[in-house]
């Protein structure tokens, strides 16, 4: 178990030229584009295209970093091809995979968004991210097909029936409160190294690429004091008593590089590490012009390894990793 202090680190702000905005919508609306960006909601980097989640057009959207150009390219419903209201999704170097949590059912499509066909699922379950080899389901309260002590279950991408691990446990029993607590970030590399944190807590679980649990990172800060957290000491469901809790962690990623990107109220936090073992590299903000924009969710793209943010209704790339 190894603390970070993020106090301890410097913030420093990057200020984006015009070539890093992805998308800017001043300049979308002025070049015509119809699409603007309304509540993303993630975003996953294509090798040409960008995906986001856009719960406010009920979509997923595909932006062309080359035009800044942004399309709708699902559309709601229960047909062949369409998604209900909330949706989860991967890209590999072939598939665009999309979890349709409301008719249990992953929809299969290539690269340009186009559908070919459909799979049930495991109702409750949530399906992503995934790589090429590898697909992580993530348990919600209620769900079926895990053994009652895990909340992960790694299975092929190939062959979901083929079960290769079970992680994380339950930090709350079934049927009591807070089941906060039941909730994760996860997200997995090309290596099938994975991270995992419980929603409520800036606790980072590593897995090795044989999925077994190497190390803990705990992530310390002054701000983390003061953010509404239930207690974890399990309880009967009381009525009108809420669950909900304030994240440390709004975004989590494992690079291919091994580094770890976070994205915290400080910024955006890039763990390395050495001989010596695990450190903060740096914490970032970013600002365009005489504007700040936080890092809300993030992405790596799969050729050149820099890093596509989307900040409120901006899309753009930096490059922070190691070299390791």
């Amino acid at each position: 178990m190894e603390r970070l202090n993020i106090d301890q680190a410097e913030i420093e702000t990057i200020t984006l030229s015009d070539e890093q905005l992805l998308y800017n919508p001043e300049v979308a609306l002025a070049e015509g584009f119809d699409t603007q960006l309304s509540h993303p909601m993630s975003v996953q980097a294509g090798r040409s295209n960008i995906y986001i989640e856009d719960v406010g057009h009920g979509s997923l959207l595909i932006l062309d970093p080359e035009t800044g150009n942004l399309e709708s390219a699902t559309t709601s419903g229960a047909g062949p091809g369409e998604l209900g209201s909330r949706f989860d999704f991967s890209v590999n170097d072939s598939l665009l995979i999309i979890d349709d949590r409301e008719h249990a059912r992953l929809n299969f499509y290539d690269k340009s968004a186009d559908f070919f066909k459909s799979e049930e699922t495991e109702p409750g379950n949530l399906y992503g991210p995934a790589n090429n080899d590898i697909l992580v389901v993530n348990r919600h309260p209620g769900a079926e097909g895990f053994q009652d002590e895990y909340l992960i279950k790694i299975v092929k991408l190939d062959d979901r029936d083929e079960e290769l691990a079970t992680l994380m446990p339950q930090l709350i029993p079934a049927g009591k409160q807070p089941i906060v607590y039941s909730d994760l970030y996860f997200d997995v590399n090309d290596q099938n190294e994975l991270i995992a944190s419980y929603l409520p807590l800036p606790w980072l679980f590593l897995y090795d690429r044989e999925f077994n649990h190497y190390q803990t990172l705990i992530l310390e800060a002054s701000r983390f004091e003061n953010l509404d957290r239930p207690d974890i000491e399990p309880v009967s469901p009381q009525e009108e008593e809420g669950t909900r809790a304030h994240r440390p962690i709004n975004d989590l990623l494992i690079l291919n590089n091994g580094d770890i990107a976070a994205v915290t109220g400080a910024g955006l936090v890039i763990i390395s590490k050495d001989e010596a073992g695990p450190y903060i590299k740096g914490i970032y903000t970013f600002q365009f012009e005489e504007s700040f924009h936080p890092a809300q969710y993030i992405s790596e793209h799969p050729e050149t390894g820099d890093l596509i943010i989307i900040s409120q209704e901006y899309v753009f790339n930096v490059s922070l990793s190691s070299d390791a």
